[in-house]
């Protein structure tokens, strides 16, 4: 936990900026502030407001505010992401989630995507009625992935089925907000703060595809040798190794007479 404690309002913009660029790329950190100053409770409210918004613009969901008579009266702030920004005035008490997982679940808040149109990993097309359809595994991919959080998928742009995104037009739409996801396969560029180097990955990467073949089931031991016995090999198996056992015992009971 990162904690700053006696926090100028007027100092809120560049400390949370100076957060974010030390934390990098470890945004969800938690983070707890502590106002300093001399404000009644509506003024105070409308701090944590600002301060706490400004907290999910720079990416930092992990952000608790605690107001300035926090050891008198154990009032502190907290914010909702989804469906909508909403500021939360909690009172401490020991059973408390302070950091609750927020991107878990976004009660149907739109994802904004578009499709790269790279078959055959995104396929846009036209139906025989005029509309758009997707296909593709990373579209399906993207489909699951926005039920698996309760989340709703959003084409911010018109699709056309001739037109393809390259690199830099994926970027562009992710740099400009336009885009949160893109439903691409295109490796994209991180800048590491302070620092020439670029760390380059994909949002997912699609390997050969294979034939699922179906495996028995694990056989136990018990049920393996009441299968074995069944077989009628199996005696004669144990009948020849016991005539042969009985002829070498008589052979030897022979020799030594």
């Amino acid at each position: 936990i990162l904690a700053v404690s006696c926090l100028r309002f007027h100092q809120y913009q560049e400390v949370l900026l100076a957060l974010s660029l030390m934390l990098d790329q470890m945004r969800s950190m938690p983070v707890v502030l502590q106002l300093c100053g001399d404000e009644d409770s509506i003024q105070e409210l409308n701090s944590a407001r600002l301060l706490l918004k400004h907290s999910q613009d720079l990416k930092m969901p992990n952000v608790v505010l605690l107001s300035w008579t926090f050891f008198n009266s154990a009032t502190l702030y907290s914010y909702e992401m989804f469906p909508e920004f909403n500021v939360q005035k909690l009172v401490y008490q020991a059973y408390l989630t302070l950091f609750p997982y927020k991107l878990g679940n976004l009660k149907g808040h739109p994802i904004r995507t578009v499709p790269d149109n790279s078959e055959p990993h995104t396929i846009v097309r036209k139906t025989w009625n005029g509309s758009i359809s997707i296909d593709g595994p990373v579209w399906q991919f993207m489909i699951e992935f926005a039920k698996h959080i309760n989340a709703t998928l959003q084409l911010p742009i018109e699709l056309h089925p001739e037109r393809s995104f390259k690199l830099v037009q994926i970027l562009d739409l992710v740099r400009n907000q336009t885009v949160d996801i893109a439903a691409s396969l295109r490796p994209y560029s991180v800048n590491v703060q302070r620092s020439s180097t670029h760390i380059y990955g994909s949002p997912m990467m699609v390997g050969n595809w294979c034939m699922m073949l179906p495996t028995e089931r694990v056989i136990g031991s018990h049920e393996a040798l009441t299968r074995l016995m069944k077989s009628p090999w199996t005696w004669l198996i144990l009948l020849l190794f016991y005539s042969v056992h009985r002829f070498l015992a008589q052979k030897t009971r022979l020799r030594s007479s």
